[in-house]
């Protein structure tokens, strides 16, 4: 089984960190469960390049960023054992050396890592399952036919649909992904 895991919102919970900038920037307090849309920057009244230069800092002060949940390093590696585990992560280049460096300080095993330049394109890489938090890749994923373990955030929640199961984490994911196993093996 090939399994597809993102960084930003499913490992990383890059959206404290940015907050954290944003904040303290703009002079406000937006808390992560008011963030409860995938473009959430224009209702801040800031535009694309102000949200990416914000999200590009949070990466470079990469040690800040706290994981999406505990016990993750023993998490991804329990869902190893279910199949080959890639990062699949749409991003800049220039950020891709502190994701490397956050996986590696939060002992995160993986395959490879994947980068692809917009994240509705991780629909068209060969794998089985993946594990998302964009409503977009979700919606693009199960529409080509490929389940979408959707990891649940004040932005996704009103997604729903056929391919797309809604978790908490990686636990849910686990069982998820063993069910299916289960039900290739019966077939």
């Amino acid at each position: 089984m090939k399994i597809a895991v993102d960084v930003d919102g499913v490992l990383a919970d890059i959206i404290v960190t940015w907050l954290d900038i944003y904040n303290a920037e703009h002079h406000n307090s937006v808390k992560k469960d008011e963030v409860n849309h995938w473009d959430f920057f224009g209702r801040l009244n800031i535009d694309r390049a102000e949200f990416d230069r914000i999200f590009e800092l949070a990466w470079k002060n990469w040690r800040s960023i706290p994981p999406c949940e505990t016990m993750l390093s023993q998490k991804v590696s329990d869902l190893s054992k279910l199949g080959d585990v890639s990062i699949v992560t749409a991003r800049s280049t220039s950020s891709i050396p502190s994701v490397k460096a956050w996986l590696s300080d939060k002992m995160i095993s993986y395959n490879d890592m994947i980068v692809v330049d917009y994240g509705p394109l991780k629909s068209a890489l060969d794998f089985d399952v993946f594990i998302d938090d964009s409503p977009l890749n979700a919606k693009n994923i199960a529409a080509s036919g490929k389940l979408v373990l959707l990891f649940d955030q004040p932005w996704n929640r009103d997604i729903r649909g056929e391919g797309i199961v809604r978790i908490s984490g990686f636990s849910d994911a686990i069982a998820a992904i063993t069910n299916l196993s289960q039900k290739k093996e019966k077939t």
